[in-house]
């Protein structure tokens, strides 16, 4: 190996030492960055293809920084709800713009702190738009029945930024109604108890409708609405037709009910708001042959609880993400409305992905896009509202990979000055 050769060695030390110390100055810089993934240095040797038997010549050695996107960083509660961490492999779907479409790209995120910009968007730190599916009437019926898994998008130019102020405002008319009560088992025949219902319109109004239990004989009653008995919310009594189906009730010798028949109440004519009521209320007495709903003991009569699911209206308050990726819309009257479903972006090799300023990616040819999933299935993960995955940088680790790197580095500088030390005596023996 000639002393030029060992210079050579010395300054491709220098250089990868270098590079080493760069990624370890950017992974120590971005310790609490969120969703920050680390980089780490590797090395290899370079060899002369002179290489002989006879001879030696130094190639050096390279350093190669590898990005360690795969890894799963820890998951931190915060207290907003559209902070979102990912546990699995999957990446948020971003864009620079609201406007921007399939033409311009898509780009690739596991920072997951998101807020709600003026214009109602979810936005990251980097400003970049959140994506995802807007649901369609069908879809959001079958989110609310309980069953979640609805993506369809399968390319990202399907998906749209995530406006979470979508919806203005909601309400709900009144469909069912739970009634708990006592009838008096020894109330004498033609004697009258009466109890008032809460109900919604499909406008949000509220209104009254007052029910009358009459006893026709051992344990039968009948089920009447009293004229009048149906006023809006400042008391006045509404000319709708209130009708009341199965108009009878009757309870077995333990005080159980025993009719089957379903009841409803459906009232015929439009309110004062314009708006209607939904058709055919069911009314829940309770379970046939127990005591979960109405019954008739030899107690006083008793109005235990009257429910119904009618809201008033309510205006958007602000928004929340299930594990499934269900973006929920949130009203001040209680009611949670599905508006979009987040997928994940799953990629065969994410170590591949291109780095980009703002702590989002890009794909490329080595990382293999292999589509869209929906969170929960596979490797893809789930989403974790109100939470945020940190760095996987190890600060211990850093610093220990900082010393060893300086060390290097000066011993690589000890390479250059003792070769130049020995071209000195080269030079001074020609003399």
């Amino acid at each position: 190996m000639s002393i030029t050769g060992a210079m050579q060695a010395g300054i491709s030390g220098l250089q990868a030492q270098s590079l080493a110390m760069a990624s370890i100055s950017d992974n120590i810089a971005n310790m609490n960055t969120v969703g920050y993934k680390r980089t780490d240095t590797q090395f290899a040797s370079l060899v002369a293809d002179s290489n002989s038997a006879n001879g030696y010549k130094g190639g050096g050695v390279r350093a190669v920084n590898l990005p360690l996107i795969d890894q799963q960083g820890l998951l931190q509660s915060t207290s907003s709800k559209t902070d979102l961490a990912i546990s699995g492999q999957g990446m948020f779907v971003v864009r620079p713009n609201a406007t921007s479409g399939a033409t311009s790209g898509a780009f690739f995120s596991r920072a997951g702190s998101f807020t709600v910009n003026e214009e109602g968007y979810l936005v990251n730190t980097g400003d970049y738009y959140l994506q995802g599916e807007q649901l369609t009437q069908v879809q959001r019926t079958a989110v609310l029945s309980g069953n979640p898994n609805q993506l369809t998008a399968t390319s990202l130019s399907t998906l749209t930024p995530v406006k979470v102020d979508l919806l203005t405002g909601s309400a709900l008319p009144t469909t069912s109604v739970d009634v708990e009560m006592n009838l008096p088992a020894g109330a004498a025949v033609g004697q009258v108890q009466t109890m008032s219902v809460t109900l919604f319109d499909q406008l949000g109004g509220l209104y009254t409708a007052d029910l009358q239990f009459t006893k026709t004989g051992a344990g039968a009653w009948s089920l009447t609405n009293p004229a009048g008995g149906l006023r809006d919310a400042n008391g006045t009594a509404l000319a709708n037709v209130v009708t009341l189906t199965p108009a009878a009730i009757a309870f077995n010798g333990d005080g159980s009910l025993a009719t089957a028949t379903a009841f409803t109440i459906d009232i015929a004519g439009a309110t004062p708001n314009g708006s209607t009521f939904s058709p055919n209320i069911a009314m829940d007495f309770g379970t046939v042959g127990d005591v979960d709903g109405v019954t008739q003991f030899d107690a006083p009569y008793n109005v235990k609880q009257v429910t119904q699911n009618g809201l008033a209206y309510g205006s958007f308050s602000t928004a929340e993400v299930t594990k499934e990726g269900i973006v929920n819309a949130l009203f001040s009257n209680g009611q949670r409305i599905p508006i979009f479903i987040l997928p994940l972006a799953q990629f065969t090799n994410p170590n591949g992905l291109q780095s980009i300023s703002d702590n989002v990616f890009s794909s490329s040819a080595e990382s293999g896009f292999q589509g869209l999933t929906q969170p929960g299935s596979g490797s893809t993960g789930s989403i974790a509202s109100g939470s945020l995955e940190q760095s996987t940088v190890d600060l211990a680790k850093e610093f220990t990979n900082m010393i060893i790197a300086q060390r290097s580095y000066s011993a690589n500088g000890k390479i250059i000055t003792t070769a130049d030390e020995m071209l000195d005596e080269l030079v001074r023996l020609k003399r």
